[in-house]
């Protein structure tokens, strides 16, 4: 599993990155009840040409004395399948903007007045791997943009539990636990009309103090098309900058 979140000057974007791979179309660790959730939303996302949606996250990171110290980020996120992502992140003074169209990614820093250009693979699964590897970097819902979102998710987990149902905000959703070696992750699955994740909860076990990453996610829109436009909006007084620069920022 990757760090739920890219930093950019504490910049966080993604939201679910569990592990990436595998052939297994179904784990046996995990249990029924909660296999038909996860199922349910992964073919939901599978079919998924357009979404827009926004993220409330706190995350936790550890002072050198091993106290934990708690940030928030607020995100709007939109997607259009095959190749187009756009998003705005507010993180306290911190405002980001990022445009991926095609094969170019763009990063903007509005308080610094810089950005930075990239050119990615063409498909956004593809440019997905290629971000986190080269930059280690992981973008928004990273597991859901996968071709198959359920095996995406599921390669890792060593064991899957359903453990009630519980509201959130005014969602009746089905809460899923799940182990992996270095992680627990628990997901609220919308069990209404359309299997939308409403919330995530991320434990880090391999750090001792055990830090949490947790996103509420809400105005989800899904659609067969999205009428917007994913070009970059740069300031002409922006400054260019290499991208490590950017991210090399602090």
């Amino acid at each position: 599993m990757k760090r739920t979140g890219w930093s950019v000057s504490g910049m966080c974007l993604t939201l679910l990155m569990i592990g990436a791979g595998g052939c297994a179309t179904h784990n046996p660790n995990i249990e029924p009840r909660a296999n038909d959730a996860l199922r349910r939303m992964s073919d939901l996302f599978a079919g998924a040409q357009a979404f827009r949606l926004t993220c409330t996250a706190t995350m936790e990171e550890p002072l050198e004395n091993g106290q934990l110290v708690q940030f928030g980020r607020n995100a709007q996120i939109l997607i259009r399948q095959p190749d187009c992502m756009y998003a705005e992140v507010h993180n306290g003074p911190e405002w980001y903007k990022v445009w991926y169209q095609g094969k170019e990614m763009t990063i903007l820093d509005l308080r610094s007045n810089r950005y930075a250009c990239v050119g990615v693979p063409g498909r956004l699964d593809k440019m997905l791997d290629f971000m986190a590897e080269k930059y280690n970097i992981v973008f928004p819902l990273s597991d859901l943009l996968f071709p198959d979102p359920y095996r995406t998710m599921t390669e890792k987990v060593e064991s899957g539990t359903y453990v009630d149902e519980q509201q959130v905000g005014e969602h009746r959703c089905s809460h899923l636990l799940f182990t992996q070696q270095n992680v627990d992750w628990q997901i609220w699955i919308d069990a209404g009309g359309k299997a939308v994740p409403r919330k995530i909860v991320i434990t880090y076990k391999s750090d001792p103090a055990e830090p949490q990453y947790e996103a509420v996610l809400d105005d989800w829109q899904l659609a067969t098309s999205v009428d917007a436009d994913f070009t970059p909006e740069v300031p002409t007084t922006a400054l260019r900058v290499d991208i490590q620069d950017l991210l090399d920022k602090e």
